[in-house]
């Protein structure tokens, strides 16, 4: 995808003729609550009342330097926000609403003062596109009977100044470096924690931890910690994933899921499936799965931290290994089959 500019907070009325074609194109009026042709002089209006409100924020996306969605966002109260979206019909099927909605949502979260807030978005039930489109961007129905005949959908997003990395120790870990680079705070240990001090974090992320978060630990996050593993989860939950999924014959790869009451048992956020050449050495390919993971948090760590993506299970029971299992007298820099020979 080329791009020179993500998107401008709209200040004037310069893209006021663009806005009107696309909000009078047949299928947007199909999906909007007011069906009518809009015309030239009350666009005006509206518009010129939009941008003159300080609860307001327009904000105009582009694709290949082209207007390419409108994103419209309202302070409405006690900490909410209404969200709407105009896309460029021309633009259609090219899955731009979710990635303009999630750069909206972080620019709203990031520039706002507040630390928490709620974002609502009302869809026609049958708007299937939208629905779809605001729940791969994290939203979830909150009212299926909500007014006029809508649905309601939501999504709570947490600043997140302050986060608590657990495991791989700074020299070990790039993530720490990288967070910091955003001007987050991060705060790294290895050690058990004292279960109040976990709410002292806007956000918790486990990599690397050779302990389990208590379901009463949970509890005191302000939101659902992460955990890196390094494995194609469902498969190889718990201990050494990488040797079980050599031994096993099952996939490899990488999953960032959220964490729950279980081992690896969360809904995943985003996962890859790694492959290696037979003879790979269960050290290098730790390293290289360590590697993977790395690189797919960071290509994707706003949508992470601020949970703006869909979680899912994959519906097979997969596999669970403890410590214990590992076979004695593994050689790490050989290959599985030069171990098993």
């Amino acid at each position: 995808m080329s791009k020179t500019k993500q998107f401008e907070i709209l200040k004037n009325s310069k893209y006021e003729s663009t806005i009107l074609e696309w909000r009078n194109d047949e299928i947007t009026r199909k999906n909007s609550i007011n069906q009518e042709i809009v015309t030239k002089d009350d666009h005006k209006k509206w518009l010129s009342n939009q941008l003159s409100k300080n609860e307001t924020i327009l904000i105009m996306h582009f694709y290949n330097s082209l207007p390419a969605g409108l994103i419209k966002l309202d302070y409405l109260q006690n900490n909410n926000y209404g969200i709407s979206i105009n896309l460029n019909p021309k633009f259609r099927g090219m899955k731009l609403s979710s990635q303009f909605i999630k750069e909206s949502l972080h620019f709203l979260i990031e520039n706002e003062k507040k630390e928490s807030l709620n974002v609502l978005a009302s869809i026609k039930p049958h708007n299937i596109p939208s629905i779809k489109t605001f729940t791969n961007c994290g939203f979830t129905l909150k009212d299926a009977n909500y007014q006029n005949g809508l649905q309601l959908f939501s999504i709570n997003l947490i600043k997140t100044n302050n986060v608590l990395l657990l495991g791989y120790p700074k020299n070990e870990n790039p993530l720490i470096d990288f967070l910091t680079s955003k001007k987050i705070n991060v705060q790294n240990t290895h050690k058990k924690l004292d279960i109040k001090s976990l709410a002292e974090y806007d956000l918790v992320i486990s990599y690397g931890y050779r302990h389990i978060l208590s379901e009463k630990q949970l509890s005191y996050c302000k939101q659902d910690p992460l955990n890196l593993h390094i494995s194609l989860l469902p498969w190889n939950r718990g201990a050494h994933p990488n040797f079980w999924a050599f031994y096993d014959k099952t996939p490899h790869g990488v999953s960032i899921h959220k964490i729950d009451r279980g081992v690896d048992t969360g809904e995943i956020l985003i996962q890859k499936e790694v492959f290696f050449d037979g003879d790979i050495t269960l050290k290098d390919s730790y390293f290289k799965l360590r590697l993977e993971i790395e690189k797919l948090f960071i290509s994707n760590y706003k949508n992470l931290i601020y949970k703006t993506m869909k979680p899912f299970r994959v519906d097979i029971e997969g596999s669970f290994h403890l410590s214990s299992q590992l076979p004695d007298n593994i050689d790490w820099n050989k290959s599985i089959a030069e171990n098993q020979n």
